[in-house]
């Protein structure tokens, strides 16, 4: 069962904003590469499927 009390949101609200100011920045480097590698992937498969039929 969840538990959707006031005190046990505002405790998972403050365990989120704790982890989001750690400092946890993505590189725009690696935003770029990731989305190279999902891209290229999806192109590839459309390649494929069409070299198959």
């Amino acid at each position: 069962m969840i538990d959707l009390t006031a005190e046990h949101v505002a405790v998972e609200e403050s365990a989120v904003a704790a982890r989001a100011g750690d400092g946890a920045t993505v590189s725009p480097v690696r935003i770029y590469l990731i989305s190279f590698v999902v891209l290229f992937t999806a192109e590839w498969g459309d390649l494929s499927q069409l070299l198959t039929a």
